[in-house]
């Protein structure tokens, strides 16, 4: 069976997740907590055994072309001896001129974009941004993407809230503006399967999946347009 994995790892945990501002595609690094997460992904992945094992058979590596999302692959890139290879399809929703707000900011100065972004208006575009419609269109044809260019093998991603949000959308065949009932947590691994011969093709095996971190904090932030 030509059956392509996919893990979709989200970068780890930056000051303006921490604050609940905006990020889109504004380039913000990573903080000491997200550096963190990036190690012990790292380190379970090496330890582990089963539970993340394929990983170390990966073909490639892709990340979002944003730092964010590259610092959470370094180390993992180190440990398999792989190239990291920007795929700027995998960057964030640019949410235009919002982004480096905070959704009470948004509110307060922009009540009607503030209420199209909380009813996933799918055609509302941010002033120099992306509409859902957008985003969706790019996921989509980087999906295919990477299943024309890697079928059959193992690929690891690094992206984003927004990207993973619309590819569950995309594997489970949720709509657009439906409210979102699953987890996209910092520094979290979504393993997807892809089977052409199957219908429908797209199966998530894991989702969410945080063993790596269990040992800090809780409650991570897991908006998915950040």
């Amino acid at each position: 069976m030509n059956e392509t994995n996919f893990f979709f790892i989200r970068h780890g945990q930056t000051d303006w997740n921490q604050e609940r501002r905006i990020q889109g595609q504004t380039d913000i690094a990573l903080n000491s907590e997200g550096l963190d997460q990036a190690e012990r992904l790292c380190h379970f992945i090496r330890k582990a055994g089963d539970e993340l094992s394929p990983i170390t058979q990966c073909s490639v590596l892709y990340s979002s072309s944003l730092g964010r999302a590259v610092q959470t692959a370094d180390p993992l890139a180190v440990l398999l001896n792989k190239p990291i290879t920007p795929l700027d399809a995998l960057q964030e929703r640019h949410f235009g001129t919002i982004q480096g707000m905070t959704y009470p900011e948004l509110e307060s100065r922009m009540p009607l974009e503030s209420q199209k972004i909380n009813q996933r208006d799918p055609e509302f575009r941010p002033h120099t941004g992306e509409s859902l419609l957008d985003l969706r269109a790019r996921v989509q044809a980087c999906l295919s993407f990477l299943l024309k260019q890697h079928a059959g093998e193992t690929l690891v991603c690094f992206t984003h809230g927004g990207v993973l949000d619309l590819i569950y959308r995309e594997a489970t065949d949720t709509a657009i503006d439906t409210k979102r009932a699953w987890d996209i947590p910092n520094a979290g691994v979504n393993h997807l399967v892809h089977r052409p011969q199957e219908t429908p093709p797209w199966r998530v095996q894991k989702w969410a999946f945080i063993k790596h971190l269990e040992s800090q904090t809780a409650g991570a932030n897991t908006n998915a347009d950040f």
